[in-house]
């Protein structure tokens, strides 16, 4: 027999291992679910924003209200734009008042459970996605919008909910994703991946677990699964080659996947969104020359 003294210290070991485990899935799954509480906070109207924008709320599906700012067009295109993670609509406010000074209309909402629209949990695109083809629904209705002449431009968490919308949404004519996350899995294998020993992949799929124990359909948030129902519809992707939220290794399997019909701009010197504040002068002229050969005037 084995003497119970020397069965002891593997035992221990294998017991702290076991509790230091248990408390580190502890710690993911509640910041999980922290993350996917509501992060609401008021959204005042800015000093620059012109008189044309008018305070909207648009109704989704399930009865929450997205707080938005619309204005009609001028030359024949209006634009949806959507905020990332944690945001609001005033993140791609710099774009938007860019491209109004070329007429565009345009629509600012606030994503549901983010700013000041409704929500009782943000659902990384499941739910948001819908509210986008509920607010495409409400420009052709409510604004008589073109709806043959209706781009979209989205940073992060909100461009992937762009393409999630765009793929059930065919008056989406164009779209410019920026920062755009491939999957959630893939996001959350990259945010662990200095992680060792397997540890990151562990933790990936403790939050990938977590978000399906709320109901949300994780393997129907991927990018490539809407970019083969969007094209040939134009699709620009601008990413930074700094980006340490989604590596430019995504854009490279994104290009492999699906070829020069696939539009790309990876700049060397950009990290993971606020490119206006980087680069005003290229990344603005970038932006409105694809809007202007992809919608026209």
């Amino acid at each position: 027999m084995v003497p119970l003294k020397k069965m002891r210290y593997p035992l221990l070991l294998l017991l702290f291992a076991f509790l230091v485990c248990l408390a580190m899935s502890y710690r993911v799954v509640r910041q999980e679910l922290h993350d996917m509480q509501p992060i609401l906070h008021a959204v005042p109207r800015p000093l620059d924003l012109p008189a044309a924008f008018e305070n909207v709320l648009i109704p989704t599906r399930d009865g929450v209200r997205l707080a938005c700012w619309f204005a009609r067009t001028e030359n024949g295109s209006t634009l949806i734009f959507l905020h990332g993670y944690a945001a609001d609509r005033r993140e791609l406010l710099p774009e938007a008042l860019f491209l109004r000074g070329q007429g565009y209309g345009e629509l600012l909402c606030d994503s549901r459970a983010q700013g000041e629209s409704e929500g009782t949990a943000i659902t990384y695109g499941a739910l948001e996605a819908d509210d986008l083809k509920q607010a495409v629904h409400w420009l052709i209705q409510e604004r008589e919008v073109d709806p043959r002449k209706i781009g979209g431009l989205g940073v992060s968490m909100g461009a992937l909910t762009l393409a999630l919308a765009a793929a059930q949404q065919p008056s989406f004519a164009s779209l410019i994703l920026l920062s755009v996350p491939s999957s959630l899995y893939d996001l959350a294998r990259d945010e662990n991946r200095d992680k060792r020993f397997g540890i990151g992949i562990s933790i990936a799929w403790l939050e990938i677990g977590t978000i399906l124990s709320r109901g949300i359909p994780v393997w129907r948030l991927d990018l490539k699964e809407s970019l083969a129902k969007i094209l040939p519809r134009p699709v620009l992707l601008i990413h930074g080659a700094r980006d340490e939220v989604v590596p430019p290794l995504r854009l490279e399997e994104l290009r492999a996947a699906f070829g020069p019909e696939l539009q790309m701009h990876l700049w060397p010197d950009f990290a993971h969104g606020h490119f206006y504040a980087k680069d005003t002068d290229t990344y603005a002229l970038t932006i409105a020359a694809f809007f202007r050969s992809t919608l026209g005037h």
